[in-house]
């Protein structure tokens, strides 16, 4: 009995002793991240601000703390939202208030004082943009997920918690008669013994690989007795992010007399275009 009452007691001293030695981290916290999106368009750059919520409680030390906060470069490589339906990449930044935001030594070092109180919020912004002039079919693109980090002291030290967040963009199919066309003018001889012809040209932009196409509300008519006819030099593409050239080619056909009563006379009638897509 004596030996297993002394067996008992060794036990119980050593698990006494390592229970002594586990000590708490001076700051537990926790965190949450607002995630941001928008659309984007190639003629202006895509800005938006996300927050960082940090909570910590004083657990024991000092007063003065300082908190590491990273966002690392997601997964899409170095910050690239992809499209969810495709492969293609979209680079974007993430930024603090100077400079950009990257993992290491680019994180953001805070300091907290528990002076008032044990139990602090720290609520820090990040900004998030997607540069102009970037040529990418549509689709909604994302970087899922982004992961933040927080440390105490440094980039290197404890890890306190985690969180994530997603960045998206997403960019919309749209076509424009970047450049409309103007007047198309037939200069027409009555009786005259060839056609007359002339053609105008304008340009459109749709966004990469959006198809669409082109039509006149009318391919022909009559302006002062001479009969013309209207033709496109294409009816339909797919969009390339740039503009794309056409013409449009009016033809008066040769042997008209016209009902012009003067020497000369001018007459004119609207015709539209229309970009589908």
């Amino acid at each position: 009995m004596r030996q297993l009452a002394l067996t008992f007691l060794t036990a119980l001293a050593l698990l006494a002793c390592g229970l002594a030695q586990a000590q708490p981290n001076p700051v537990s916290c926790s965190a949450t991240a607002t995630s941001v999106s928008g659309t984007y368009t190639p003629t202006a750059a895509l800005n938006q601000t996300g927050n960082i919520s940090v909570t910590c409680l004083r657990n024991s030390g000092n007063k003065n703390q300082t908190l590491y906060i990273g966002i690392n470069n997601g997964v899409n490589g170095t910050r690239n939202l992809k499209r969810q339906t495709g492969s293609d990449l979209l680079p974007y930044t993430i930024s603090k208030s100077a400079g950009f935001w990257t993992e290491g030594a680019g994180g953001l070092l805070v300091a907290i004082d528990f002076q008032v109180s044990d139990l602090l919020t720290l609520n820090i912004p990040y900004y998030f943009q997607v540069a102009m002039n970037y040529n990418k079919p549509p689709g909604t693109y994302d970087d899922n997920p982004m992961t933040v980090t927080v440390r105490l002291d440094s980039a290197t030290g404890t890890l306190l918690t985690t969180t994530s967040f997603v960045p998206q963009a997403t960019i919309n199919p749209s076509c424009s008669l970047s450049s409309p066309p103007g007047t198309l003018t037939l200069n027409y001889t009555s009786f005259s013994p060839l056609p007359v012809n002339n053609s105008i040209t304008f340009d459109a932009t749709c966004t990469l690989t959006t198809p669409y196409t082109l039509t006149l509300d009318a391919t022909s008519g009559t302006l002062s007795g001479i009969n013309y006819t209207l033709a496109l030099s294409s009816a339909a593409s797919s969009g390339t992010g740039l503009a794309q050239t056409y013409s449009i080619t009016g033809t008066a056909a040769a042997g008209q007399s016209g009902t012009c009563a003067g020497a000369m006379c001018s007459t004119s009638e609207q015709r539209t275009l229309t970009i589908t897509y």
